[in-house]
């Protein structure tokens, strides 16, 4: 009876550890699969933010350069109407220096 109760009790010892090592195997396989598939999404994750930081980059460069075409366009409008008013302005002297 005794003995008996020693070989059920190392049995059921044995298949708990096997059940054990089986489930460890299993969560071991399970993390891995977890990790690489966390990897993969990951990767494509960064590819995707390198492209949107790409283009926010060709936009800005597109919005500076703009800009400084809109500055200059602008610049040289202000010295035209400069140099009109002072022509203007010469002409209107001019012709009231002309009625004295």
């Amino acid at each position: 009876s005794e003995k008996r109760r020693a070989i059920k009790r190392i049995s059921i010892e044995e298949r708990h550890e096997k059940k054990m090592k089986d489930v460890g195997i299993l969560l071991d396989s399970l993390f891995e699969t977890r990790k690489h598939h966390v990897t993969k999404i990951q990767i494509v994750e960064w590819e995707k933010l390198e492209t949107l930081n790409k283009r926010r980059m060709e936009l800005e460069s597109r919005i500076l350069s703009t800009m400084r075409s809109m500055e200059r366009h602008t610049m040289n409008i202000c010295n035209e109407l400069s140099a009109i008013f002072e022509g203007r302005i010469e002409e209107i002297k001019g012709s009231l220096s002309a009625e004295r």
